[in-house]
This record gives structure tokens, C-alpha cells and sequence, in this order.
């Protein structure tokens, strides 16, 4: 059998999580993504920092192979108006 790989999926909000675990359930998503085993969880809004931060909260007890962390860019724009794309890439 092979081994299975892990991936984290935050989403900033409910409904965030509520997509991903609809996504990792369909028929097609299971079949491209077979090797993998999924959790999901997300946050409860506020700064694209916060969010990040408590991402990395949750996955310091584990050690997943993929980590991918869900944010809107409408807050980081609201809050970095100037250099918005510079704190993104940070």
C-alpha cells in the first residue's frame, strides 16, 4: 500500500471550511487526490497576520507534508493600502 501524504487546509472563516470539506469530498477530487489525507479547520476572521498566525498555532503539534492557508486579500489591501503586495509576499 502506499503511504498517504497530509495536508492542512485553513480557511479564514466558516464557510471557508465548509468549501474545503465539500472540495475534498467529491467523487473527482478523491480520485486525483487519493495518496493524500485532508483535515481542514479555520479561523474566525481579522488581519491576514492573525490568520496566518493562527494557522501556524494549529499545525506546530504536527508535521504535515503540505500546509495551505486560505486568506482574502480585501483585508490586506484595507489594512496595508501602500505596500499591501509587499506584506503579501512576506
Amino acid at each position: 500500500m502506499k503511504s498517504k501524504y497530509s495536508c492542512y487546509l485553513y480557511g479564514e472563516g466558516k464557510k471557508d471550511k465548509n468549501f474545503l470539506q465539500t472540495l475534498i469530498k467529491l467523487d473527482k477530487f478523491k480520485y486525483y487526490m487519493s495518496n493524500w489525507v485532508f483535515n481542514c479547520d479555520n479561523s474566525s476572521g481579522g488581519t491576514a497576520e492573525t490568520i496566518i498566525n493562527k494557522c501556524k498555532k494549529m499545525i506546530s503539534r504536527y508535521n504535515y507534508d503540505l500546509v495551505i492557508c486560505f486568506i482574502d486579500l480585501d483585508l490586506l489591501k484595507a489594512d496595508h493600502p501602500r505596500i499591501w503586495k509587499k506584506t503579501k509576499k512576506r
